[in-house]
């Protein structure tokens, strides 16, 4: 079994593969141990460059097909970046440092827009991401200089970046080796992914907390999570 989105709401979606190369997909709420097995959606080859969105309904227990997005040929969806759910839409990264938006019916909402200049124009930045922070879009990287950047929509209609913090990364590269961002667990600790393990940085007081683990391929296997434990149903 293998996760492959959460959600704030405490539900993981799941996957696991059966026979002939075919998956079955889960969603399952692990405080409440509920779990429902998902019809498969209608997977389909539309070329190089165009993605089908399919949208499960809950309701009917069903998939419904949305538009079909395309992309130019040398241009994908950034590969294990976890759509973003913020300020009422969804956001996907692409290998070209544009950002789709798409309503909940699998529609682009806006214009594509780019990530900050200085970051679109330099390749120098590396582990880029998309994330939620404080409702809002947000984006984290490591610059030229392995310091640790957020940035946040501060427009939503001119789609304009404003840099809101910047974090040495010295005093982590102390517990692992090679620290890439993953997301803020809240405004003030920010995880990252090393070598050995997760690590939770408290930025007030520069504390470090790592998390072991020798069980992990990298940040791809690493979903922000929390939850109540209240039913789904």
């Amino acid at each position: 079994m293998k996760i492959e989105a959460s959600s704030r709401q405490g539900i993981l979606c799941c996957m696991r593969p059966t026979r002939n190369n075919n998956y079955r997909y889960y969603i399952c709420k692990p405080s409440t141990q509920e779990w429902k097995v998902l019809p498969n959606p209608k997977l389909r080859n539309l070329g190089f460059g165009n993605y089908c969105c399919e949208i499960f309904d809950s309701e009917t227990n069903a998939w419904r097909k949305a538009n079909i997005l395309s992309l130019s040929e040398d241009v994908s969806l950034k590969y294990h970046h976890q759509p973003i759910n913020a300020s009422g839409l969804l956001y996907l990264l692409t290998t070209d440092d544009q950002v789709l938006i798409l309503n909940y019916d699998g529609e682009e909402a806006y214009p594509r827009f780019y990530l900050p200049e200085q970051v679109s124009q330099n390749k120098n930045y590396k582990n880029k991401k998309l994330i939620s922070y404080e409702g809002k879009l947000g984006f984290i990287c490591l610059s030229p200089s392995e310091i640790l950047e957020l940035w946040c929509i501060e427009n939503t209609i001119n789609h304009v970046w404003r840099k809101e913090q910047e974090i040495e990364t010295e005093n982590i590269k102390r517990v692992t080796n090679y620290p890439s961002p993953i997301d803020f667990y809240n405004n003030d600790v920010i995880v990252m992914e090393g070598s050995n393990g997760s690590v939770f940085y408290e930025k007030q007081n520069a504390s470090l907390h790592l998390v072991k683990s020798d069980k992990l391929y990298g940040p791809i296997e690493v979903f922000p999570f929390c939850s109540d434990v209240e039913p789904i149903n």
